[in-house]
């Protein structure tokens, strides 16, 4: 009894001992593994390595000729075998130099020893793309040169162009490794000038291609209105000018004075303009012109062979216009003088009826009338209004109307722009104006009208109170916001796919030639006839 319960324990310690020296032989000999198949960079000879990271010029890293020594290993230095009671070799250091791809040219690629079985690879190295040129030094003795007891690996040693002496063995070495900086962030080429996007003949240009990016965050503006009633002005000012800017310097050429004796329009076709916050704005010529059927009264031998008279082709041009911009812009501003003209209004519905629907490439067999239909915002604008349209009563009459006429239409004309969201007049706020119609009233922009209106009774009473009282806020204040309501529009998408600014002027393009051979602007037109 007393042996087994002796042996018991001293078996279990004598068997525990045994295994648990074995473990510790078995993992005293993994780590001795471990230790001898690292590198002998990680050898407690060499202290570690010093990162140093800098930038230099192009002059920085042409002065630095090649250096010399052994061609790199992954650690990063150069491993050498020591003697035993050699002192600890320097630091290595490392630099790494960023150069512009575009202006620093790069360094001839070091010579490799002539039968290296390494050169084919060490050339790919050296002219990848991420490191231009990689150069290193090993510390090369004497003892090592001739073969002495200094012995090193088996590495293909790079045999530098230049004629300095081989460091020291004391010294540090050091490998410089240059990386080309490309620099992807340009910025986006600015406009100087409107460019023309549809001739007075009505053909497509691709002059503004170029200043198309690609992205998506993009808004388009256009403009609808009769002869005269300051569309290229009010354009001018949301592109960028000021009211108090001279007519010469409008990014949109006004009507000249001589143009507006001579009841011409000045804009053909349609301009493009694009701002530095990304917004495409849209000139058009005006719509039911009779400047412009007076135009083309005066070349009807080149009417199109489908137009019978001078007047079709004035409206069929002006409904192309319209329709074109109610499909590609976020915005369409509807600007006239005086309020309301209901020949402007009928033909809204009627260009909105011959809108094309919205193409969806997901379903190109099935029926159009399935899919949703994209329909801009519409703002009505006041232009050269007076003193008396700023009136809560004025505007209440406006805003009724405009929600009568257009309560049945698919067009946003609520919610986007107007004198509500201003707060520059307290009695013009949506507790007293609660439908929120697109309506933006402005008094007259145009410096040479105000002046031939200031023989009015009103204008002279005006005049003989102080400058601040006008009665409304002054041009720039409202010209501001307008502004700044429009380009904080929703920028929904115009297809069923997003689209970013050079898909859209492709899609511009292709609209404008769908509508011109539209068959129901043929149709329509053989009803005028």
């Amino acid at each position: 009894m007393s042996s087994k319960g002796g042996t018991g324990p001293v078996g279990g310690a004598s068997g525990g001992g045994h295994n648990g020296g074995g473990r510790r032989r078995r993992r005293r000999v993994r780590s001795k593994t471990q230790e001898e198949s690292r590198d002998d960079f990680s050898s407690p000879q060499l202290s570690k390595p010093t990162i140093i990271l800098a930038k230099s010029s192009a002059s920085q890293s042409q002065g630095k000729q090649e250096l010399y020594g052994s061609s790199p290993e992954p650690g990063g230095a150069t491993p050498s075998t020591h003697q035993a009671g050699e002192a600890p070799k320097s630091t290595p250091q490392f630099k790494i130099i960023t150069r512009q791809s575009e202006s620093t040219p790069s360094r001839p690629i070091p010579t490799v020893a002539a039968g290296s079985a390494a050169s084919t690879a060490n050339q790919a190295l050296y002219q990848s793309p991420a490191t231009v040129a990689l150069y290193g030094s090993s510390p090369m003795t004497e003892a090592g040169q001739s073969g002495g007891s200094g012995s090193h690996h088996n590495q293909p040693q790079v045999v530098s162009q230049s004629t300095r002496p081989l460091a020291p063995s004391g010294t540090a070495h050091s490998i410089t490794i240059e990386v080309p900086v490309h620099n992807r962030l340009t910025a986006p080429p600015e406009m100087k000038q409107s460019v023309r996007l549809v001739d007075n003949s009505f053909q497509w240009c691709d002059n503004g291609m170029e200043m198309m990016l690609d992205h998506t965050d993009f808004l388009v503006v256009g403009v609808l209105g009769l002869q005269g009633s300051g569309k290229s002005t009010l354009m001018s000012m949301l592109a960028g000018n000021k009211p108090s800017d001279q007519q010469g310097s409008y990014i949109f050429k006004p009507q000249t004075k001589e143009n507006r004796n001579q009841s011409l329009h000045q804009t053909m076709g349609i301009d493009l303009f694009v701002t530095g916050e990304r917004v495409l704005v849209l000139d058009a010529q005006p719509v039911l012109s009779s400047s412009v059927m007076d135009h083309l009264l005066s070349h009807e031998k080149s009417l199109p062979p489908d137009m019978t008279s001078a007047e079709i082709c004035n409206e069929i041009q002006s409904l192309q216009l319209a329709a074109f911009l109610f499909t590609v812009c976020h915005v369409v501003l509807v600007v006239q003088d005086w309020f309301l003209d209901m020949n402007l209004i009928e033909f809204i519905k009627r260009a909105e009826m011959l809108k094309p629907p919205t193409p969806n490439p997901a379903m190109e067999g099935a029926n159009n009338e399935d899919t949703e239909d994209f329909f801009p915002n519409l703002v009505f604008v006041l232009n050269k209004a007076r003193q008396e349209d700023f009136q809560l009563t004025a505007v209440q009459s406006m805003h009724q109307t405009i929600d009568r006429l257009f309560k049945d239409s698919k067009l946003t004309y609520q919610g986007t722009a107007s004198l509500t969201h201003t707060k520059l007049m307290p009695g013009l706020n949506p507790k007293n104006l609660p439908l929120d119609v697109n309506l933006f009233v402005l008094p007259c922009l145009d410096t040479a009208a105000s002046e031939h209106s200031s023989t009015d009774d009103q204008s002279i009473l005006l005049s003989l109170l102080p400058v601040s009282y006008q009665g409304h806020p002054s041009v720039d204040l409202l010209v501001k916001s307008f502004r700044n309501q429009i380009y904080g529009a929703a920028r929904s998408s115009l297809t069923h796919t997003s689209l970013t600014e050079k898909n859209w002027f492709h899609y511009a393009g292709r609209t404008w030639e769908t509508i011109k051979k539209s068959s129901l602007m043929s149709e329509f037109n053989r009803l005028l006839t």
